[in-house]
Parts: C-alpha cells; structure tokens; sequence
C-alpha cells in the first residue's frame, strides 16, 4: 500500500522458519517503523540496512516495512503508516516493533508512552536501535513516566519564557534575541 505519504511494505516470501535460528528460542517477526525526512541524518535506505543487518544477527525475520513522509509538527494520529503500524498490531501480524531512534514515533514522552502500551497490550515488544533500548521491562516503563512527569512539570516554565520572550529564537542560523 502507498500514497503520498505513507508506504507498507510486506516483505516477499515471509515465512516463520520450523527451527530456530542462531540458538534463539524463537524468532521475533519484526516490523520496521521508519520517517523519510528530506534534511535526515539517516535515509531511509541506510535505516532500512542497519535495522535488516540487526535482524539478522539477532535472528529475526522482518515481516513489514512501514514508512511515513516527514510532516512537521504532526503527531502521532497524524501519521498513517504509524497509525497502520497500530491497526497491524491489533492483527498479530508481528511481535516486535524495530525503529532507528525512539523519536520517530513521536516527540512527545505522553505519545511515546502510549504507543509503547499499545503495543504491549498486543504483547509487542518495542526495541529502539541507536539507543539499544528495549521497552520489555519494568525500569524502561519507569524511565518513560518519569520522563513524562519531568516534561509537564516544565511545560508551565517554557509556556512563560515563551509569552515573556526570555527564550531566544533560531532563524535561518542566526541567534534573534
């Protein structure tokens, strides 16, 4: 499926394998979150090999490949192949979700948090790989909420910096006091 800004892969010839592969007990069927950017620090296709050569040495096989087009400011409902993502998981259509960086999926800690509880609802496992984080225990659901609480208890503070201009403001490279 593609449209203008959103494209599912399924990924040809997936089949579970009988045995598993390098010693694992099973292997994951994964799927790939990715956001093609214009000014990326990571194409897709470079994302698209990195997170295929970990599948690989971990011995899981990719099922899917959901990428969305870069929409400034948009959340998380505003991205379809995320959104897609979602309704894919309610299908049981894999068992892992895989992304370069957790950010993708959102910039905001309150939708991070709920789309790694979506997918653990659907017994997901969340894996980010640049920072080798794995939201499959305890710690890393206490590291999201206290991220969480640290960002609205700030929000009051950068709302009146804002509406006092104390910030300064980026513009075409330049400092703007």
């Amino acid at each position: 499926m593609m449209n203008d800004q959103l494209e599912v892969t399924n990924v040809p010839n997936f089949k579970v394998p009988s045995e598993p592969i390098n010693g694992s007990c099973k292997p994951n069927k994964v799927a790939y979150y990715i956001v093609q950017t214009s000014e990326s620090d990571f194409s897709k296709e470079a994302q698209i090999s990195v997170l295929n050569k970990r599948c690989k040495r971990e011995g899981h096989i990719v099922c899917k490949k959901y990428i969305d087009r870069e929409i400034d400011g948009a959340t998380m409902h505003e991205k379809p192949a995320l959104q897609q993502l979602l309704s894919d998981a309610q299908q049981g259509q894999f068992d892992m979700v895989l992304v370069w960086k957790r950010n993708i999926i959102s910039n905001k800690v309150f939708e991070l948090i709920d789309f790694v509880e979506a997918l653990a609802t659907e017994n997901i496992e969340f894996v980010s790989h640049k920072e080798n984080f794995e939201a499959s225990d305890i710690f890393t659901k206490l590291q999201f909420h206290a991220l969480a609480a640290i960002n609205e208890m700030k929000l009051p503070d950068i709302d009146e910096e804002l509406l006092s201009g104390d910030l300064i403001k980026l513009k075409g490279g330049e400092l703007i006091a």
